[in-house]
């Protein structure tokens, strides 16, 4: 879920596709199971796919598994 204050519909939709790509994609490289809550504030609009991942799996890279990063 991500608050109204983050854009219009369009936008909030795009960021949640993005970051379940995102973690998709970590299923298939980390063994592990966690529980993660994300909570997303304005500035994350600015980011790209790239620099969201990025963010993503620096802040999660010590509950991980693996080093290996698509």
């Amino acid at each position: 879920m991500v608050s109204k204050k983050i854009g219009k519909a369009v936008e909030r939709n795009k960021l949640k596709r993005q970051i379940k790509e995102i973690f998709r994609n970590l299923q298939k490289i980390n063994k592990d199971s966690f529980n993660i809550l994300i909570i997303a504030k304005k500035p994350i609009m600015n980011l790209g796919f790239n620099s969201l991942k990025d963010q993503i799996l620096k802040s999660l890279q010590p509950y991980l598994q693996t080093e290996q990063f698509d």
